[in-house]
């Protein structure tokens, strides 16, 4: 299942701000939320500055909407997204190494 680490708010030179793992984190870094069952989701830290304010977690949904990119055109669309409050004594991590080719796979 891998370890995972409670959020820090402290005080610092720039004000109030969290960190994981003795680092700071910054809106829009990655970071990975432990669920039950061991698993880990990935998605993006989000935090107004206030230390009345709960830090969030944001994640990108998948689906349809992947498929109407156009590379040529730059344009993409606005994927949905699903925001929340991080709960306080959630267990999170700084994201693990993607392998380039998934386990089982022919190299």
């Amino acid at each position: 299942m891998g370890s995972g680490y409670f959020l820090s708010l402290k005080d610092g030179v720039e004000g109030a701000g969290y960190h994981l793992q003795g680092s700071p984190l910054r809106p829009g870094d990655d970071i990975e939320l432990l669920l039950e069952g061991g698993v880990w989701i990935l998605g993006r830290f989000g935090w107004s500055g206030r230390p009345d304010e709960s830090p969030t977690l944001h994640l990108t949904c998948g689906g349809a909407w992947e498929e109407l990119a156009d590379p040529e055109s730059a344009t993409y669309p606005i994927p949905p997204e699903i925001t929340f409050p991080l709960p306080r004594g959630a267990l999170l991590r700084w994201p693990r190494t993607q392998p380039s080719v998934p386990p089982g796979s022919p190299p």
